[in-house]
């Protein structure tokens, strides 16, 4: 971003990660297998691995003019990441379940019987291979769990050790590939008009991949009676009867929810790309007193591409299996060209022929493009007796317009379109849509006092946009602050802030679809904690719900599969814009009788009213249960399932909306502190010096209120969970000591550090984090992630002038991620975390180690 940058420079890097995966309870839990009963059925991680690697290369090229007026740099850079995935690593080889031993708990304390979740197993998904779970839908077996057998002739109950282990084919870190160019020129004419110019381009592709799509339980399909693969009408555990045939006969169809995981079909690969250009075209110029200008012109635009293989489409699904006899050789009734049988009811029947036929890939793209017009024109009120008498320099203005159009297309094959891809839960819209917007703005910075005893400087600073859309209408936002020195030592300074954001395209337009949030179906199973009344106002029937809480069916409602219930999320053309209030009051150090030490305090007071944001779908549940309201946010599939791909799927509503309140309030913290090493006597001369940089936060407060309207609210600083999503430290902070040695080579340590923090849904003094589980949901396993403490270590040695080598490793110590359940109570499940961690929080590839070279002429 040097806009007067001479030479060539050339930034060469290269990280890696490397980690011992050495986790004792993490191996042992993994070494009893799926549902802990199944050893081996889960490989454990290599002992050692070095993986994640990534590299960059960049390079800087500039030249001036030859009489000084103009200059032009250009840049090109590349980097590659490889992916990891979740089998490299204990704490993501298997998905974590908490087991649940028995226990009640009132308001989500826990009794002294020590009872709850207190361990974990690996759990696996009931969308499961070799054995898929298959459940009549009629019959006198309707709603019970079976899978196949290897004869095919019977069919056995389903459990623990038929499910799937689907994290190895997830990955921890997606691999990437990035190409990046552009260039910054501009030449002056003459000191009133200097034209500049730049660009920009970036081309990104980065393949997403997750298990092996298939048949997932929540669409029904139906199955020809007279199929040769349903066994022998005389045996009563055959499919034929276990699935209903033995009501309707032969020439009958049945319906049945079906788990299958299609791993002949390949791991499911989204292939992502974005293309990226932007191209800024403006003049400036000095118009003399101490005025100047600023006018340009912007388009931008970034391109969309998607290509989502190995999916399993589901009308080809229907078709192979709805199958007959043809001269003694199983075939599809349907005799669309290419069907292939498949067979489900026996174990290892599919064939490759068969996984080819059903399976279905789907292609997407679209564009947003941005076109902008905006001026400026700065400078002071001097020459017309605008300076306070009190004060040395004028006071200064800026003010402006800008107008700004923005569009949106988003254009779906048909697979996409018609919801028939299986692991996409459902159809996915074609959208396009657009907005623009026409701003005035002004700044003005008034000295009041300078340079007198006791008021070295006494400032004020405000500011003030009007903002009209098209569509979120008109809006205004201001600020103003003051600033006030009294001596050289301390500054003290604070400001207001309303400042107004109105939803961008993506947020407006884009396409709703059905996806997936982790967590779990309170109401689901044979005896939920919640009661019939409670459970009937997110739409269950009493004919679905288990017997336990005076329901009719003996399974209950099917919890949702590897603890993943469905959601729909997407954009919404009716979003209003989010308001925030900001306040800030701090103070500088700067004590001359202290050289070399500097340190700010600030506390902060955030407030966002109608946020743009989506309503966690456990909260919603939770409130729908205890207090009815957003009950209608709750749609429930085939035999009350909150899951489902295609017609008859369950829901709850995850489209963004206008949320009620977000707020936070804090206190932020920076020290340094410089000194040569002579100073302190300790050692001979000439040892060079030492800085220090502190910088920490306080989070007092982190509130929400979920939606407009609703009357509780709760705080998530110091918490985590299917609530708070991502842990919220109430205080974190780095410390980096660098040591400047006199052999031009620095050596610098970091410490990291982040407080504990607690599991929400376990407080029993907040009725919206102990209402996720009725109160009775008490998790001892997870209950805290404990502090962290994290030292990274790095040196930088100039070689010689213009040969600069970096190096270094954080996580020196290897220290390993908090591993927590993603499946029963869905703790680190998407969207908030990932392979049972947090990586967006803790460091979950090990130990980095990384190096970097960086050349100028």
């Amino acid at each position: 971003m040097d806009k007067d940058f001479q030479g060539v420079e050339l930034n060469a890097s290269y990280s890696v990660a490397q980690h011992n995966n050495d986790d004792s309870f993490d191996r042992a839990i993994e070494a009893q297998g799926l549902g802990g009963t199944l050893p081996g059925s889960v490989a454990l991680a290599p002992s050692s691995v070095l993986d994640g690697a990534t590299s960059d290369i960049d390079l800087i090229m500039g030249t001036a003019t030859a009489n000084g007026k103009g200059n032009i740099e250009a840049y090109v850079g590349y980097r590659n990441t490889q992916g990891v995935l979740e089998n490299t690593r204990d704490f993501s080889a298997c998905a974590l379940a908490a087991e649940y031993n028995g226990g009640v708990y009132p308001n989500g304390s826990p009794t002294p019987n020590g009872l709850g979740f207190q361990g974990y197993y690996c759990a696996g998904s009931s969308t499961s291979f070799p054995n898929p779970k298959i459940i009549p839908e009629s019959g006198p077996y309707n709603g019970l769990h079976f899978t196949n057998t290897p004869s095919g002739t019977t069919l056995v109950p389903y459990t623990h050790q038929d499910e799937f282990n689907f994290a190895p084919y997830n990955y921890l870190q997606r691999p990437d590939q990035r190409y990046t160019a552009g260039y910054f020129g501009h030449y002056e004419i003459n000191p009133q008009f200097d034209v500049y110019s730049n660009a920009m381009f970036m081309d990104d592709q980065t393949p997403a991949q997750i298990a092996p799509s298939g048949q997932f339980d929540g669409t029904t399909y139906n199955i020809n009676c007279s199929n040769p693969f349903l066994g022998s009408p005389g045996t009563p555990t055959s499919p034929y009867n276990i699935i209903g045939c033995g009501a309707v006969g032969p020439t009958g169809t049945v319906p049945i929810l079906l788990g299958y995981r299609q791993l002949g079909v390949g791991p499911r690969i989204d292939n992502l790309r974005h293309i990226d250009y932007r191209l800024v075209e403006g003049v400036k110029g000095d118009l003399g007193n101490g005025w100047s200008y600023n006018v340009s012109a912007e388009y931008g635009t970034s391109i969309f591409q998607e290509e989502y293989v190995n999916d399993v489409s589901i009308s080809r699904s229907q078709e192979a299996l709805d199958v007959v006899l043809s001269g003694g050789v199983p075939v599809c009734e349907s005799g669309v060209a290419g069907c292939v049988p498949l067979n489900v009811f026996q174990t290892g029947a599919e064939s490759a022929a068969a996984s080819n036929f059903i399976r279905g890939d789907g292609f997407q793209e679209g564009d947003t493009v941005e076109q902008d017009i905006q001026g400026a024109i700065t400078g002071d009120l001097g020459a017309w007796g605008g300076q306070s008498p009190w004060a040395k320099n004028p006071i200064a203005v800026a003010g402006g317009f800008e107008y700004r159009q923005e569009y949106l297309t988003d254009q779906s094959d048909e697979e996409f379109e018609s919801g028939d891809l299986a692991g996409q839960g459902g159809p996915r819209e074609s959208v396009s849509g657009g907005y623009n917007v026409t701003e005035g703005f002004g700044e003005i910075h008034i000295p009041l006092v300078t340079d007198v005893p006791y008021a070295e400087l006494f400032q004020f600073n405000g500011a003030y946009r009007y903002s009209s859309y098209n569509l979120a209408g008109s809006t205004s936002t201001y600020s103003g602050g003051l600033e006030f020195q009294p001596i050289d030592d301390v500054r003290i300074r604070a400001s207001y802030q309303r400042a107004v954001r109105a939803p961008n395209v993506v947020e407006l337009f884009s396409p709703q679809s059905i996806g997936l949030w982790s967590g779990q179906d309170p109401c689901s199973g044979t005896t939920p904690v919640y009661t019939l009344a409670q459970c009937e106002r997110t739409g269950a029937t009493a004919a679905e719900l288990g017997t336990g809480i005076g329901g009719g069916s003996p399974v209950g409602i099917q919890p949702c599969p590897a603890s993943q219930c469905s959601e729909l999320g997407g954009g919404n053309p009716h979003l209003k814009p989010e308001v925030s209030d900001s306040r800030s009051i701090g103070v500088v150090f700067t004590p001359t009788f202290f050289q070399g030490f500097t340190a700010t305090v600030d506390y902060f007071d955030i407030e966002v009213v109608g946020a743009i944001g989506s309503e966690p779908e456990s909260a919603i549940l939770s409130t729908c249960l205890n207090t009815g309201a957003q009950c209608g946010d709750i749609v429930r599939g085939t035999d009350g399932i909150i899951f489902g791909t295609g017609p008859g799927s369950g829901y709850v509503s995850g489209a963004l909306i206008n949320t009620g309140l977000l707020a936070t309030q804090g206190y932020d913290f920076e020290a340094n502190y410089n000194t040569n090493m002579d100073d302190w006597g300790i050692v001979g001369k000439g040892w060079g010096s030492l800085a220090f940089n502190f910088v920490g936060t306080y989070l007092e407060m982190l509130k929400e209120v979920a939606y407009q309207g609703d009357p509780d609210e709760y705080n998530c600083a110091g918490y985590f969970g299917p609530i708070c999503g991502t842990p919220a430290p109430k205080w974190r902070h780095k410390l980096r000591v660098t040591w400047t040695s006199p052999w031009d080579i620095d050596f610098s340590a970091q410490w990291r550090y982040m407080s504990a923090v607690w599991l929400d849904v376990n407080q029993a003094n907040e009725p919206t984090f102990a209402g996720y589980c009725g109160g009775g949901c008490y998790d001892f396993q997870d209950a805290k992630i404990n502090a962290y403490n994290y030292l990274d270590l790095s040196a930088s040695w100039t070689i010689r002038d213009g040969l600069t080598l970096n190096f270094g490793v954080n996580n020196v110590f290897d220290k390993n991620p908090p591993t927590l359940d993603s499946e029963n109570i869905g703790v680190t499940g998407p969207p908030f975390g990932n392979g049972g961690t947090y990586p967006q929080v803790y460091d979950s590839l090990g130990r980095m180690l990384f190096a970097d070279v960086v050349i100028k002429y």
